[in-house]
């Protein structure tokens, strides 16, 4: 009877140990989680620390968040000044495209005193401005002729040539311009 009654002990100490930690397991499951930042200071950008440009790929439009993202302190290209160019949009196909920057002295923030996109008869035009960050250029384009708030989004590449800006190409958005939205790329040069 001894030996039962020892071996009732053992089977109930492992009983109540297991559920000892079938308790403990639950608790640590069931308490908040909490998140911690990183200063991005102690970060080096000798590990390829992402930028911060916009997410595009082929299928996609610039949207107004990608436009305002901020980028690394990167010197930004210079491009001053007025380019015009041809636009291939997805619904309307080929336009034009003619825009003038202003730049601040350190060179990333733009602004735009005068744009306008054409296609055919149609056509869209305003003020804006953005940022350049090395050789990425982000831009919100407003026409407040029109009777609704009338938006084009863009976010292009400059490519630079022993220190002068050669062109700027890239992706756009237009919001509330045409029925329907639309969007599409742009290729732009220095105007003569």
């Amino acid at each position: 009877m001894t030996e039962a009654t020892g071996e009732g002990r053992l089977i109930r100490a492992a009983g109540i140990a297991m559920a000892a930690l079938w308790i403990g397991s639950a608790a640590v499951l069931m308490m908040p989680r909490t998140a911690h930042a990183q200063d991005d200071s102690a970060v080096s950008s000798d590990i390829g620390v992402a930028t911060n440009k916009p997410d595009v790929d082929d299928n996609d439009a610039v949207t107004e968040t990608d436009a305002n993202v901020a980028a690394p302190n990167v010197a930004a290209a210079n491009i001053a000044g007025s380019w015009t160019g041809t636009v291939s949009d997805k619904r309307f196909e080929g336009g034009t495209f003619s825009i003038t920057f202003t730049q601040s002295p350190s060179g990333k923030i733009v602004g735009v005193t005068v744009w306008e996109l054409t296609f055919g008869v149609n056509s869209v035009g305003g003020l804006g401005n953005g940022h350049v960050k090395g050789d990425k250029l982000a831009a919100t384009l407003d026409d407040n002729e029109t009777k609704k708030k009338c938006r084009m989004i863009l976010s292009g590449k400059v490519t630079v040539s022993d220190d002068v800006a050669q062109e700027i190409a890239g992706k756009y958005s237009l919001k509330g311009c045409f029925k329907p939205n639309s969007s599409g790329t742009f290729d732009l040069t220095p105007s003569a």
